[in-house]
């Protein structure tokens, strides 16, 4: 049986199917059947077997009329747990309905035992590794090796759960690494993979790259042990008052962020670099190593903030201002284009470019600017020339 199979998408809404009704079920509360014997159904009035009525309820949640569509959502609540379970665990429910009640149920019991279902589709699986905060949850996920390797966007989004142990990446990345596939879209996911299972086999692998360019990049360290790892992510995923300190509320005496990110391999300062918040990134974008600040700039959280701040720091490696005067998204922003137009690491050529759009005042300051390139001052000293000539001044 396909993934798919069973489940059918309609205008981005996923639909249990009539297949999954009983058959003696199927005319009455069908597309022809009446609305007030489906409003009956949904709302469990009509006695009927309970894997008969989970399946209903499956099919009308889905019901074009919102109260019984409601109304069956709300019955499965009355639904005894032990006859939940049973059909959640049980190999032969219909994978429509374990992926519906995957996704719609909150009890971290009863989504277990749809992720221990062999029958269970690879994207509930997938949908729920991404938001599980049970870590021991996670670790179950991250061990189906034939899941993962069959559905690797699994390991990206237990990567991207801070909640996930170090440990459990490890797992994960290793059982999709040695069957050969490749998750390099995820930043940094090739120095995870050498710091795993060593540089050389990941340089036979990658061997149409520049070796000597991942060698640099390569550096492995004891690092963090996985618990101190797994605590400082989950601390550093939320926003924390101070920027410079973590896990301030307990009592253990607990090492600042910078202390703890120079205690980290190049493939945890990565990970952080990608789930962290805004204090983890302020240190990180200053590694030396470009995967590490390049991920700094892929993470999903950073805000346009930063990045402004980022654009103005003239500290940063040349190719972190590179990456951003690239970025067409953040370059929409005037401020940022300013910063980039005085920071003398930005490459001139995008430079020259960005000044079109100051004004006058802006392109003054950037002609009397030191730190601008004498090809870019005189280029904006042009423009300005050209601009008052035309208003006649």
């Amino acid at each position: 049986m396909s993934e798919t199979e069973g489940v059918v998408e309609e205008d981005g809404a996923r639909l249990v199917p009539i297949e999954v009704v009983p058959e003696g079920l199927r005319e009455r509360i069908g597309p022809d059947g009446g609305r007030q014997l489906k409003m009956s159904v949904a709302r469990a009035m009509l006695p009927m077997p309970p894997d008969h009525l989970i399946a209903v309820l499956g099919y009308l949640a889905y019901e074009p009329d919102d109260e019984i569509a409601q109304a069956a959502r709300a019955s499965v609540g009355d639904v005894p747990d032990n006859f939940l379970r049973e059909t959640l665990e049980n190999p032969s429910t219909p994978m429509a309905l374990l992926d519906h009640y995957g996704r719609m149920l909150e009890d971290e019991e009863l989504i277990k035992l749809v992720l221990l279902n062999p029958s269970a589709p690879d994207d509930v699986v997938r949908f729920h590794a991404g938001r599980i905060k049970d870590p021991r949850t996670l670790d179950m996920i991250a061990q189906n090796q034939v899941r993962l390797i069959r559905h690797p966007a699994i390991v990206e989004a237990l990567y991207y759960n801070p909640e996930t142990r170090m440990g459990a990446i490890a797992r994960a990345v290793e059982s999709v690494a040695r069957a050969g596939v490749s998750l390099s879209h995820i930043p940094g996911f090739r120095e995870v993979e050498a710091s795993i299972l060593g540089e050389d086999l990941l340089q036979d692998r990658y061997a149409e790259e520049d070796a000597a360019e991942k060698s640099r990049n390569l550096e492995v360290l004891d690092g963090l042990a996985d618990d101190d790892f797994h605590r400082l992510l989950r601390e550093a995923s939320v926003e924390q008052e101070d920027l410079g300190e973590i896990g301030q509320e307990s009592e253990d005496v607990r090492k600042p962020l910078w202390s703890a990110i120079a205690d980290m391999t190049v493939a945890q300062k990565v990970r952080l670099a990608l789930t962290g918040n805004a204090s983890a990134r302020r240190y990180l974008i200053r590694d030396p190593k470009r995967v590490v600040s390049s991920a700094v700039l892929r993470s999903p959280g950073i805000s346009d903030k930063e990045v402004h701040s980022f654009s103005g720091q003239k500290s940063l490696p040349e190719d972190v201002i590179r990456y951003i005067a690239m970025n067409r998204e953040w370059t929409r922003h005037y401020q940022v284009k300013m910063n980039l137009i005085k920071n003398p690491k930005t490459p001139p050529q995008q430079s020259m470019w960005f000044i079109k759009s100051l004004l006058p005042s802006d392109l003054k300051a950037i002609v009397k600017d030191r730190d601008v390139p004498g090809v870019v001052k005189k280029t904006a000293r042009r423009m300005l020339q050209q601009r008052e000539k035309k208003s006649g001044r």
